[in-house]
């Protein structure tokens, strides 16, 4: 999408380490002010949520479109 990205591995025990050993999995993760995520003060820009979205739509397509 021309986006600049990271490609990171995760630790954290999210839903996707579940499905991970039976199917491609990935995740997006957006990036909070000060790092803090799942937290009350958890706040993310809504610009770079929008982008997330993106992402991930144009990755479903990307499947939907290559099945």
């Amino acid at each position: 999408m021309g986006t600049r990205h990271t490609t990171m591995p995760s630790g954290a025990g999210h839903d996707t380490m579940l499905v991970a050993g039976r199917v491609p999995s990935a995740m997006v993760f957006v990036p909070c002010r000060d790092g803090v995520s799942h937290a009350p003060d958890e706040h993310a820009d809504p610009a770079d949520a929008a982008l997330a979205s993106h992402v991930m739509l144009h990755a479903l397509t990307r499947l939907w479109d290559d099945r």
